[in-house]
């Protein structure tokens, strides 16, 4: 649905005529053989300064940045494994010679072999554990930010500021209780749990 409306809003965008020079001048210049290895340098920086690092955010407050950098990668760690889980991307099978060996398929492709009870299946299996706790992390400090700043405090409002993080952190918490349910309680009220964090998300 969001890429419909993406796509949808662009390409309405692009039906405009000055808009449509625009895009086209853009792309243009973007490749134009003499500027192209500067432009891609220069593409790169941004995006490295303002996406992943977010050093944007960094400079008006640290705790700001850290609150957006451990959402933002708490997110981006989930939709990297749950999308690809949902659609079939990648899948994992235990190995034909042992019950105790795991095999990491991409797009059917065997990519990766790990033994049960090593770093790196502690790794794989945690993703959604990691990205939970990283976002969180992230809500508390947004909270703590927020309601220590007065001006964070005078303009805020619950739906635009407040409803995200809550949202964001009962998605987390219900994914976390699927985990202790598993771990912990030897899938009592998994049924239930996985439910609820259904509707969550």
């Amino acid at each position: 649905f969001a890429a419909f409306g993406i796509g949808y809003r662009y390409s309405m965008w692009l039906r405009r005529p000055p808009t449509r020079l625009y895009w086209r001048r853009g792309w243009q210049l973007f490749l134009s053989p003499r500027r192209l290895a500067g432009n891609l340098a220069r593409l790169l920086h941004l995006l490295w300064d303002n996406l992943l690092a977010q050093k944007f955010i960094e400079r008006r407050s640290p705790l700001r940045w850290a609150a957006h950098a451990a959402i933002f990668w708490g997110c981006i760690l989930a939709a990297l494994v749950t999308f690809p889980l949902s659609f079939g991307w990648i899948r994992f099978e235990t190995a034909r010679d042992s019950q105790s060996v795991y095999e990491a398929y991409v797009f059917g492709v065997r990519v990766l072999e790990f033994r049960l009870g090593t770093l790196t299946a502690e790794i794989v299996f945690n993703v959604l554990v990691i990205s939970a706790v990283l976002v969180i992390a992230g809500v508390f400090l947004a909270l703590w930010r927020r309601a220590r700043d007065r001006g964070a405090l005078a303009v805020q409002q619950f739906a635009n500021d407040l409803l995200p993080l809550i949202l964001l952190f009962a998605i987390s918490a219900t994914g976390l209780l699927l985990t202790v349910s598993t771990r912990f309680l030897h899938g009592f009220h998994y049924g239930f749990l996985a439910q609820f964090h259904a509707v969550t998300v």
